[in-house]
């Protein structure tokens, strides 16, 4: 528990509805509510704006990573996120492994009424603004926010399906010529999911996580 003076204002997450089902990992917050709280976001300024959701959706050769978010600028915020984009794989330094994974990546954006929605992949954007299946009718999400007891208004939400992300996270290991310990994958296979939440009651602020086993 973390007690606050002026804690955040719970809110009920609009972008379930919209994210495409199968995500890998899911972040949603209230951007402003997490700035004022977390040193160093605060530099973003106005590139993120309401609520913002940054996940990951399986990919090849590696899964896209998408931002969603309703900054009061959309077109500043893209431009903001290009140039910070455009120097990460050159940063690395590195021809092979992750640098250079980082530097066959692009950027891609589109710009929704009020909300931004940029990603490394240009059919990640498609799926979330069309028609298909959503995160919020997602049985692997459904199943580990109900084992959580996450109510239906939170200060934001992280979910990881660890059951479909973990072999991932070993190909991509493969890919940058890494190689996890043996015995791990038998380890961690009963993992199922990670769901953690934030809510308030009175001047405090509750943090859950919650660990789905098969």
């Amino acid at each position: 528990h973390q007690g606050g003076s002026a804690p955040a204002t719970p809110y009920a997450s609009t972008l379930v509805a919209k994210i495409p089902s199968g995500a890998l990992l899911v972040a949603d917050f209230d951007a402003a509510a997490l700035q004022a709280r977390v040193t160093g976001l605060s530099k973003l300024g106005t590139a993120l704006g309401g609520e913002t959701a940054v996940y990951v959706s399986p990919g090849e050769p590696i899964p896209s990573v998408t931002l969603v978010t309703h900054p009061a600028d959309p077109q500043a915020a893209a431009d903001a996120l290009d140039k910070a984009f455009s120097g990460l794989g050159s940063s690395t330094g590195s021809s092979s492994g992750l640098g250079a994974i980082l530097g066959n990546l692009h950027l891609y954006h589109a710009i929704d009424g009020g909300t931004l929605i940029a990603s490394t992949s240009q059919q990640a954007i498609a799926d979330f603004q069309g028609g298909g299946s959503k995160l919020a009718g997602d049985s692997a999400f459904k199943d580990a926010t109900s084992a959580a007891s996450m109510p239906a208004e939170t200060n934001g939400f992280v979910y990881v399906n660890l059951q479909a992300a973990l072999p991932l996270v070993e190909g991509l290991a493969g890919l940058m010529g890494a190689k996890l310990p043996a015995g791990i994958q038998a380890d961690l296979a009963p993992l199922q999911s990670l769901s953690a939440y934030a809510t308030t009651s009175g001047d405090e602020t509750s943090f859950t996580v919650f660990v789905g086993i098969q």
